[in-house]
């Protein structure tokens, strides 16, 4: 009896450790919305932007943001923060080389709030419009 009840706690916190990652997850990601994506001419970095849908403690809440990372990145999805701030259109962004990236927008009346300079050994430009 003090085997069954022993087991079924057990399973009720796995079930619930579980639920609660999953919910954290879903959470962490549902303000993201994904708007581009481009990879290095060498193909070992890959360039995401995403627009961001809330007012949480981020670098530009309700802003653009591009974010650079290596390729099989697993620990951090998203990758390093290259730019956020607030656009009038969507942002572009190119490959000049495999070891520089520009970035060009057309910036609203709140300036840019972070521009890495050089990330994962890219060289970043950036181009107002």
């Amino acid at each position: 009896m003090a085997k069954r009840l022993i087991y079924s706690i057990l399973i009720l916190l796995l079930l619930s450790a579980l639920a609660a990652g999953a919910i954290y997850f879903y959470s962490s990601s549902i303000h993201w919305k994904s708007l581009a994506a481009t990879e290095s001419p060498n193909g070992e970095l890959s360039v995401k932007s995403y627009a961001y849908g809330s007012d949480g403690n981020r670098h530009a809440p309700y802003g653009t943001y591009i974010f650079l990372n290596q390729k099989y990145e697993f620990s951090n999805p998203k990758g390093h923060v290259i730019f956020a701030g607030y656009c009038e259109n969507e942002p572009k962004f190119y490959w000049l080389s495999d070891s520089q990236l520009a970035i060009k927008c057309k910036l609203q009346k709140e300036h840019i709030r972070t521009l890495a300079s050089k990330a994962y050994g890219v060289s970043i430009v950036f181009e107002a419009e």
